[in-house]
This record gives C-alpha cells, structure tokens and sequence, in this order.
C-alpha cells in the first residue's frame, strides 16, 4: 500500500555534497608537485618529459655492435636459457607467497560464520569440520547440498 499524499509524506531534504572528493583532488596535486618540485621532492622537469618522449625508439630497437645494448624488442636471445633458473625460482617464490598469505583466510571465514538459517552452507561446513561428513549431512536430510 501506497501512503496518502499528505503533510507528513514529503521527501527528506537532500544532503549537502561532501567536501571530500575536491579535498582529496586538492590534495593529490599537492602532493605530486611537491614529489616532483626541486626543493622538495627529486626534481623533475615534467615539460622536458615530454619533450623526450620521441627518444623512446632509441630504447626499444637500436642495432648495436655491442650484443647487451640493443634495445628491449631487439633481446639478446642467446642469453634467454641463462636466465630460466631466475625464472623458475621467481614463480616459486610468487607460489610460496601466495601460499602462506591465503593459508590462513579459509579456516577463520569458516569459523566466523553464524550459525543461522542465513548461512545453512557454513554450518554443515563447520559440521563437517567438527564431526566429519557423514555426521552433518545426515543432520539435515532435506538439504540439496
């Protein structure tokens, strides 16, 4: 049902805007002139930037004598089997990281969950931890779990 349209129906008042968005637009441009600012940060001519920015072919191919100066999409393939050991143990160590920091997040989500209707799958889960599977499945029957 549908209140009648009367005194008491009126939309609240909007909210004035809030003063963070231009705060922290403000702040940023403080911050990153004073991070590029000669007196205060390392120094950075950003018009001289812009002005190099046609030196970046130079990076990318160069054909060189010297075979270690020949820019980043010309490689030195000769060199690429020397650099799997480094490869491998990078992806070891990414996988052992990742590893160690999602280790503990399964155990505490399943002890925190509530034990209501709300959340029928985390309290056979945590049945299932506690007693073992055969035990909280027969609990509850009419699950389609």
């Amino acid at each position: 049902m549908t209140a009648a349209a009367g005194v008491g129906s009126r939309r609240p008042t909007k909210p004035r805007p809030s003063l963070l968005p231009p705060l922290g637009i403000v702040a940023f441009v403080v911050i990153t002139w004073l991070a590029t600012s000669r007196e205060f940060g390392i120094g950075i001519d950003v018009g001289e930037l812009f002005n190099n920015l046609t030196r970046v072919e130079g990076l990318l191919w160069r054909d060189s004598a010297d075979i270690a100066d020949r820019g980043l999409l010309n490689p030195n393939w000769p060199f690429l089997p020397e650099t799997n050991a480094p490869m491998v143990e990078t992806f070891q160590m990414a996988a052992l990281a990742s590893a160690i920091g999602w280790g503990p997040g399964p155990p505490k989500s399943v002890s925190s969950w509530s034990r209501g209707e709300d959340h029928q799958t985390g309290v056979l889960l945590q049945k299932w931890v506690k007693r073992g599977p055969e035990t909280s499945f027969r609990a509850n029957p009419g699950n389609s779990f």
